[in-house]
């Protein structure tokens, strides 16, 4: 239930702040693709059966890991491309 809000915040994220057509269908498919992997990922993680606590500690690191530091990651991003819009670097 809690991780699937993040899946479509991240997609809708990358689509909304990458410009051009190209460039948006190619990382959107790095995205993705990125995020299946998550199935290899809980393959090999979940194998102590009935309560899988090595699992959801593993997903949990993740998820704190992954979403500040993707978060952080844009945040950085984007305040550096807001700069070269404002300088005008973006006017062609």
């Amino acid at each position: 239930m809690g991780t699937y809000p993040c899946v479509s915040n991240t997609i809708s994220w990358v689509a909304n702040n990458v410009e051009g057509v190209y460039r948006r269908s190619i990382i959107l498919g790095f995205v993705i693709g990125w995020g299946n992997l998550n199935g290899i990922v809980s393959s090999s993680i979940f194998f102590s059966p009935p309560d899988y606590t090595e699992g959801h500690r593993t997903l949990l690191a993740f998820l704190l890991v992954f979403l500040f530091s993707g978060s952080l990651l844009m945040t950085i991003l984007l305040r550096l491309e807001n700069k070269r819009r404002q300088h005008g670097q973006r006017d062609y």
